[in-house]
């Protein structure tokens, strides 16, 4: 990673030794910190079995996880859109993400995508891609959104369930190692609440700030993980993979 000395926190923050989302609202929007706690979760449980050797951080963007995988890997390399509407000065090379990826087959250990896939228009070729340049038994980790607004229009395509993900997968040689959904009902009408109540005057910011912590809360709690499991299989927010090159 290119400048990784002057790296810092941008959507993560690490505290009490594992991911949050970061308060600062340059970056991470109000009524989007319930998505990106959820996200941290995820990547709180599964990254350190995972994340090893080389690692390709594909729409890196701002590197929000280099702190939290920088421990687990012998080298990371960056990547990103040319058009990128995270760009950062940590990208080592600039490329067209719905292209061949410009790397030779079986270079990664590792390949970590965060909120990448809905943004490719042709997904399927992507992972194929990353099948390609994944060594074997290499792991791919991703997140996507499913029940979640448009966001960096118009470059926003698709949503995916976790039978479309475990297909591309298969077709391109990946099994499904972890395949969880974040979030369920509960989280999607807090989310969907707070972004109206975010837009409204005098109040709404207070409101959506009351909706998202209270959120946020309960989903740490066990009654919340209880509350989440009963919807999420039908409501999810969205996804979170592990998939292995067979």
């Amino acid at each position: 990673m290119r400048n990784s000395e002057s790296w810092t926190p941008s959507k993560f923050v690490y505290k009490n030794g594992e991911l949050r989302a970061n308060k600062d609202l340059q970056q991470v929007s109000l009524s989007s910190r319930l998505a990106v706690e959820l996200v941290a979760m995820q990547y709180n449980r599964y990254l350190s079995d995972f994340a090893t050797g080389s690692l390709l951080d594909l729409g890196c963007g701002k590197v929000p996880f280099y702190q939290a995988y920088s421990s687990y890997v012998s080298q990371a390399t960056c990547v990103d859109w040319g058009e990128s509407l995270h760009q950062s000065s940590y990208v080592d090379e600039l490329c067209d993400l719905n292209q061949p990826l410009p790397f030779a087959t079986e270079t990664f250990d590792t390949v970590l995508s965060s909120d990448v896939l809905e943004h490719l228009l042709e997904p399927q070729m992507t992972i194929r891609e990353v099948a390609r340049v994944l060594t074997p038994s290499g792991t791919f980790i991703f997140n996507t959104p499913f029940m979640y607004w448009l966001h960096e229009q118009p470059h926003d395509y698709y949503r995916y369930t976790r039978f479309a993900i475990e297909r591309m997968a298969n077709e391109a040689g990946l099994e499904v190692v972890v395949l969880n959904e974040v979030g369920g009902a509960l989280e999607v009408a807090a989310d969907v609440l707070s972004k109206f109540f975010n837009k409204l005057p005098i109040l709404g910011k207070p409101v959506c700030w009351l909706i998202q912590s209270a959120a946020i809360a309960l989903a740490r709690t066990r009654l919340g993980q209880k509350i989440m499991q009963r919807t999420q299989s039908v409501m999810p927010m969205g996804y979170f993979t592990v998939l292995r090159k067979k």
